[in-house]
């Protein structure tokens, strides 16, 4: 039992969260379409989505461009009181009926990441891509510039004003990348 590539818990077959279309309680309140009685429209590459608010929940109609709607869907929204005022709302989840503030489609329904047991990008990276990625983020930082545009292996010069103790903290990242990247090529090579 077991062997070189037997597990499959990094399979590649199965999408991430990232590469499936989600549906944001935080983008539908800044719309405009949670309030009860609002209605519009989404649309996410080839898929429409038809909203209707109501009280306590949405109903979703799913139309791929060019084909008839589906079935409209309803999905329950929660509200829960914030200490400071205001509320925080969630959808419940049909399967599953947890709360979350997000829900994902993938085939013809929507549901959560746990019932599709959908991983995130960041679990099925290598530990040199996270670290590449954290590099680049903090080099980004340190640069005022976005994190695509950055390399992640030159730590740039200490900026005019920043704590050395800040600075330090900042470039750990990507001097750790760097080691990494080293060791990883000298055990990839033979070197």
């Amino acid at each position: 039992m077991g062997g070189y590539n037997s597990g499959g818990h990094n399979r590649r077959g199965c999408p991430t969260v990232d590469q499936c279309t989600r549906l944001r309680l935080q983008e539908l309140k800044a719309c405009g379409l949670l309030r009860p009685g609002a209605s519009g429209t989404a649309s996410m590459g080839r898929l429409v989505f038809e909203i209707r608010a109501h009280d306590d929940g949405l109903i979703l109609t799913l139309a791929r461009r060019g084909a008839p709607p589906g079935p409209a869907k309803f999905v329950d929204i929660e509200k829960h009181a914030r200490a400071f005022g205001g509320f925080q709302g969630y959808f419940r989840c049909p399967d599953c009926r947890c709360r979350y503030t997000a829900l994902i489609l993938y085939g013809e329904r929507f549901s959560c990441r746990r019932c599709y047991r959908l991983p995130y990008q960041s679990q099925r990276s290598r530990t040199y891509d996270r670290l590449l990625t954290k590099a680049r983020k903090a080099e980004a930082l340190l640069r005022g510039i976005s994190p695509q545009e950055c390399i992640g292996m030159d730590p740039p010069d200490r900026p005019k004003g920043m704590h050395r103790r800040t600075y330090m903290r900042l470039i750990q990242p990507i001097l750790r990348a760097s080691d990494e990247f080293v060791f990883e090529a000298a055990r990839r090579f033979g070197v």
